[in-house]
C-alpha cells in the first residue's frame, strides 16, 4: 500500500506538478515495476471475478512500450525481489478482500455493475507477482531493458539514479521512493495528453517545514507496506489525517520520541510498535541493493548496522541474489525458507470448497520439494531451519514442512505434510545424474530436426531404454551452454514429477 494519505494531502496542497512529456526525451527512466503493472491492472477490475491472465494484458503493455519509444523514452523496469523480514504473526490482520470479493458477487447478481466493479478492484484483484514471468517473457521480446532487485525495487532505483554515472536519469513510481534519497518521482504519465505528473521533495519538505529525516518519520507512522500507521492517530475516536502525522513531528522533533512517548498506550505496547518502527527505518536507511560491480551491498554502507540481518533477511549466496536479478527463479521459495513461514491467503474465489482445500494440501508435499532442491547445496542453518505453512481457512494450525532427510523440524503442536520425509527429499541426490552436455543434445537436435529444447523434445530423447542409457552421467563438466541447461533442468523435472 502507498504512504497512508499522502497522495491526499499533495493533491490538497497543490504539490503535484505538471511537464510536457517531450521534456523527457532521450532519458534513461527508471520503472517501479509493480507500480506500472497496478496501473495497467486496474484498467481491468473484472480479473478479480474471472481470475486467470488478463485478456488485454499483452496488448497494453506492448501500448506502453510503443508510447515510450515514440516518445524517445528508455525505459529500464526495476520489480521487487524478496521481502524483508516481519515479526507480526500470520494473519495478525484481518484480511478484507474476501468479504469486498462477496459483496462485489452480490452486487453484480442485482445488476449494479458498476458498484460491483469498484468493489473488486478494493479487493485486491490478481497479484502482480503472479504476472511476471509473463511480463519479463513481453519485455525480454521486446529488448527492453529489466531487472528484479535483490529486495526493494524502490532502494534499488535510488542507487541507479544516485550512481556517479546515473545508470537512470529519472524515475517513475510511487511516492515511498521520496522516503529514499530521491529529490523527485514521476508518479502518472499521460501519453495521450502528452504530460506527465510529478513531486518534488524539496517543495515537500518547504510546505511541512520539517527536514529530510522528519519526513521520512512522518511517512513511517503514517504507515505503508513495512510498517502499520501509528495506532494512536487511527482509533474509533480519532479520524486520521496526514496531518495529523505532521503534526506529531512537530511537536516531538523526531518519530523515535514520538513513538516513545506513547509507549505505555496499550495499542502501542501490544503491537510492538516501538521495534517495528525502528526496523523500518533501518531497512529504509540501510536496504540492500545490488551495484554495478555485482555484489549485494547496504546503501549508506559507510555507517551500516553489523545486524542488518535482523531487519532485513538473513544472508545469502550471492549466486541466488543474481538467478533472481536474472528472473530464472522466482522469489517466494526463497522468501518462504528465510522466513520460516508460508501464508496461503484466500484466493480471488475464497476458497470455500473442499476440493481447493485438498489441492492445498498436495501442493504442499511440492512445496516441500521445491525447498529440498533449495536447502540441499545452500548452509546447514539453511538445511536445519524450520518451515511452517498457515492457512486461511484455519490460521492457528502450523503445517512443518520437512525440506531435510536429516533434520527434524515437528515441534509439539504442529501438523506435517502428509509423506515419508525421507523419501520425499533425496531428490537431489535422485537428480544429480543429470548433467547431460552438447555432445548428446546436439546430434539429437539434428535427430529429431528441432530447432528449440522443450519437454517434447526431452521425452523423446528419451523414449526408449538406449536413448535414457547415454544421458547417464556424473556431475563433471559445469553446463554453461543454454540448449544444455534447458535440457538438464527438464529431464530432472520430468523425472520429479514422474
Amino acid at each position: 500500500m502507498p504512504i497512508r494519505h499522502f497522495d491526499i494531502f499533495t493533491a490538497e496542497r497543490r504539490l503535484i506538478q505538471t511537464s510536457a512529456v517531450s521534456q523527457m526525451r532521450d532519458a534513461r527512466l527508471g520503472i517501479e515495476g509493480n507500480y506500472w503493472l497496478r496501473k495497467i491492472l486496474a484498467k481491468e477490475p473484472a480479473v478479480a471475478a474471472m481470475g486467470g491472465m488478463p485478456l488485454n494484458l499483452r496488448q497494453s503493455i506492448e501500448k506502453e512500450l510503443a508510447a515510450f519509444k515514440a516518445n524517445h523514452i528508455q525505459p529500464i523496469f526495476v520489480f521487487p525481489g524478496l521481502s524483508i523480514t516481519r515479526k507480526d504473526k500470520p494473519f495478525s490482520s484481518e484480511d478484507n478482500r474476501p468479504a469486498y470479493r462477496a459483496t462485489a458477487w452480490d452486487l453484480y447478481d442485482k445488476g449494479k455493475v458498476e458498484l460491483a466493479m469498484n468493489s473488486w478492484s478494493s479487493s485486491g484483484g490478481i497479484h502482480p507477482p503472479d504476472l511476471l514471468n509473463q511480463v519479463f517473457h513481453i519485455l525480454h521480446q521486446h529488448k527492453v531493458e529489466f531487472i528484479r532487485a535483490p529486495y526493494s525495487a524502490w532502494a534499488q532505483l535510488a542507487y541507479m539514479h544516485n550512481h556517479p554515472k546515473q545508470i537512470v536519469t529519472s524515475i517513475y513510481g510511487g511516492s515511498e521512493l521520496l522516503m529514499f534519497n530521491i529529490d523527485r518521482v514521476i508518479t502518472t504519465i499521460d501519453f495521450e495528453k502528452g504530460n506527465y505528473n510529478w513531486i518534488g521533495k524539496k517543495t515537500v519538505l518547504q510546505d511541512l517545514h520539517v527536514s529530510d529525516e522528519q519526513f521520512l518519520d512522518i511517512c513511517i507512522l503514517a504507515g505503508f507496506e513495512y510498517c502499520p500507521s501509528f495506532p494512536p492517530l487511527n482509533t474509533n475516536v480519532i479520524s486520521f489525517t496526514f496531518k495529523g502525522v505532521h503534526d506529531l513531528i512537530k511537536q516531538h522533533k523526531t518519530g523515535f520520541n514520538a513513538v516513545q512517548s506513547y509507549s505505555d498506550d496499550p495499542s502501542v505496547s501490544k503491537s510492538n510498535y516501538v521495534d517495528t518502527f525502528c526496523r523500518t527505518r533501518c531497512a529504509i536507511k540501510y536496504h540492500l541493493v545490488l551495484t554495478d560491480d555485482g555484489e549485494v551491498k547496504p546503501l549508506n554502507a559507510e555507517s551500516a548496522p553489523n545486524d542488518i540481518h535482523e531487519f532485513i533477511g538473513y544472508r545469502l549466496p550471492d549466486e541466488i541474489y543474481y538467478y533472481l536479478m536474472r528472473g530464472l527463479i522466482g522469489p517466494q521459495s526463497i522468501n518462504t525458507l528465510v522466513s520460516g513461514v508460508l501464508i496461503e491467503n484466500a484466493p480471488l474465489d475464497n476458497g470455500e470448497t473442499a476440493e481447493y482445500r485438498n489441492f492445498l494440501f498436495q501442493l504442499l508435499s511440492i512445496r516441500t520439494q521445491t525447498l529440498s532442491l533449495l536447502t540441499q547445496p545452500l548452509h546447514q542453518f539453511y538445511q536445519a531451519r524450520k518451515v511452517v505453512s498457515y492457512f486461511w481457512f484455519e490460521p492457528q494450525v502450523e503445517h512443518v514442512m520437512h525440506h531435510h532427510p536429516n533434520h527434524n523440524h515437528t515441534t509439539n503442536g504442529a501438523s506435517s505434510v502428509n509423506c515419508n520425509a525421507s523419501l520425499l527429499n533425496t531428490i537431489y541426490e535422485k537428480t544429480s545424474s543429470w548433467n547431460v552436455t552438447r555432445d548428446f543434445i546436439e546430434p539429437e537436435k539434428s535427430s529429431q530436426n528441432a530447432s528449440t529444447i522443450d519437454i517434447a523434445f526431452c521425452m523423446k530423447a528419451t523414449e526408449n531404454g538406449a536413448k535414457a542409457a547415454k544421458t547417464i552421467s556424473g556431475p563433471g563438466k559445469i553446463l554453461e551452454d543454454r540448449d544444455e541447461i534447458t535440457a538438464n533442468v527438464l529431464w530432472k523435472t520430468l523425472e520429479i514429477r514422474e
